[in-house]
């Protein structure tokens, strides 16, 4: 059985024609003979595209089944709080869990949150959320709870999750769009002027949760799969427990990829797991 992981493909942003890119995907999927492809989060600024592109590509390649999950660039647009945390489409992956045949491996799907903890602006949370406001792609993001409550909501389920995995002697694999590890964030460049370093270090706030991380360190979980930082650190002997697949993002002035075309970036950024 073979499982595929991918993040933060951002075809509207990479400006790419996304009807290629479905042929693509799919006959690199079919022709590897992958069963399970997921993608975590963050490949339309809009829920509704993200989701009717995995509807197609589950209809392209119908051997491998295709789950997906929202990342913050998915709440820009047709993602309301309750369809985001209730959406009953067969392909969204939050907060399910999935028995692979045969085995007594699951894979856990959330989209996770962040609560700040890893900006050194933690304690100062109206800075924060001043910036958020005036910067963050996601401050347009329709949420009747605050940051800390919706992290919650997804730190409580899921050890939850994490505990029945544990009573049923299961073997797990996360996958989780935003970061759970502040090892695994990206060093603020110490060239940078003081205006733009503290830019930085706000935003780190928006990166993830370590409370969330935290949970991770359960002894069931032997891999876990996330997105959301584009240049992520390896974290020494911990880098083959925690993956990061972002694909990230190529414009003119601005390229984050270390291949040529998206496709040989995707490729490069996928993760393969063979149970």
């Amino acid at each position: 059985m073979l499982l595929a992981f991918s993040s933060d493909n951002h075809l509207d942003v990479n400006r790419l024609a996304v009807t290629d890119v479905l042929a693509q995907q799919a006959t690199w999927l079919t022709e590897h003979h992958v069963d399970y492809y997921f993608h975590l989060g963050d490949l339309f600024n809009d829920f509704s595209r993200t989701q009717a592109y995995f509807q197609q590509l589950q209809l392209l390649a119908p051997q491998t089944t295709i789950k997906f999950l929202a990342g913050n660039h998915e709440l820009v647009k047709h993602a309301n709080y309750q369809r985001i945390q209730t959406a009953t489409n067969q392909q969204y992956f939050h907060h399910q869990v999935l028995n692979l045949p045969g085995t007594n491996w699951q894979v856990i799907g959330l989209n996770g949150w962040y609560d700040y903890q890893f900006s050194s602006f933690a304690e100062q949370a109206d800075i924060i959320k001043r910036w958020k406001q005036a910067y963050w792609l996601d401050s347009v993001a329709d949420q009747p709870v605050s940051d800390f409550e919706r992290n919650q909501i997804e730190v409580d389920w899921l050890k939850q999750a994490l505990e029945q995995a544990s009573q049923a002697q299961q073997q797990v694999l996360v996958a989780t769009h935003f970061a759970p590890r502040a090892e695994l964030l990206p060093s603020i460049p110490s060239h940078l002027d003081a205006k733009r370093t503290r830019a930085m270090e706000i935003m780190r706030a928006f990166y993830g949760s370590p409370q969330l991380g935290m949970s991770l360190q359960a002894t069931v979980v032997q891999q876990v799969y996330y997105g959301h930082l584009h240049q992520a650190t390896p974290w020494g002997r911990r880098q083959d427990k925690y993956q990061n697949v972002a694909v990230g993002v190529k414009r003119h002035r601005y390229n984050e990829w270390q291949a040529d075309t998206f496709m040989e970036q995707w490729i490069t950024k996928l993760k393969l797991k063979k149970n």
